[in-house]
């Protein structure tokens, strides 16, 4: 799913053939790894990231009593976090959700394809202005939001990346998190969550079916939030 990550940039900035095959050269190496297995760990040097191809990811940290929080969800396409190989440890760790193909990226890698095709610089910072949106989205959530918004957010988000990954159309998708990981990404316990969930269904907000199939209804779930933007394409 390396293509995920050249139409994103695409629609930012037009690429000519060879910075698209460029971008698809960061894929060449594929690794596999199973559910829950961690990729890379915190407080380790920050010498390579991931591009996921396939499956869900989460970037995360543990604090020493056991509590998470779970930064990002990873979803095909997702480069993540290139700017963490600016600094010397990473402060976070990336473990799959799903069966995970990925490949590992390096500062160097980065920086021979802008040297050979400077004008891949600027869509591979917005690509990253992209992500710095979405933290601030989730600190929003966090910090002042209901339960039912925090979900809405987080549902419509999730939808809104995997349609621009192409794996999910109409508002419907397979959600992979399990309802703990949600209240990890959203500050709720599992406990709540399945509350929220359950009171969201009763008010036709979203609907489950089937093992983990989601559907969500946007427009209502918009006008809970209507401060938030859409991720950007």
């Amino acid at each position: 799913m390396v293509e995920a990550l050249v139409q994103r940039l695409a629609a930012f900035q037009r690429l000519t053939p060879p910075e698209s095959d460029a971008l698809r050269g960061l894929g060449q190496s594929v690794m596999r790894a199973s559910k829950g297995v961690q990729m890379l760990a915190a407080e380790c040097a920050a010498d390579r990231t991931i591009l996921i191809h396939h499956g869900w990811a989460m970037i995360y940290r543990d604090l020493n009593d056991g509590r998470r929080q779970i930064m990002q969800f990873c979803l095909p396409g997702d480069l993540v976090d290139p700017c963490s190989l600016l600094v010397s440890r990473r402060d976070f760790a990336i473990a799959a959700i799903t069966p995970v193909t990925y490949s590992e990226v390096t500062l160097d890698d980065l920086t021979q394809i802008i040297s050979e095709h400077p004008h891949l610089a600027l869509p591979l910072l917005w690509n990253e202005a992209r992500e710095i949106y979405l933290l601030r989205r989730h600190l929003l959530s966090v910090g002042r939001m209901t339960a039912v918004e925090r979900l809405a957010s987080l549902f419509m988000e999730l939808s809104d990346r995997l349609s621009i990954a192409g794996i999910a159309a109409g508002g419907s998708f397979n959600l992979h998190a399990t309802q703990q990981m949600v209240g990890d990404a959203t500050g709720l316990s599992a406990v709540h969550v399945s509350r929220t969930i359950r009171s969201m269904e009763q008010d036709k907000l979203i609907e489950r079916s089937g093992h983990n199939r989601l559907t969500i209804d946007r427009k209502r779930l918009q006008k809970l939030i209507p401060d938030l933007m859409t991720v950007p394409a």
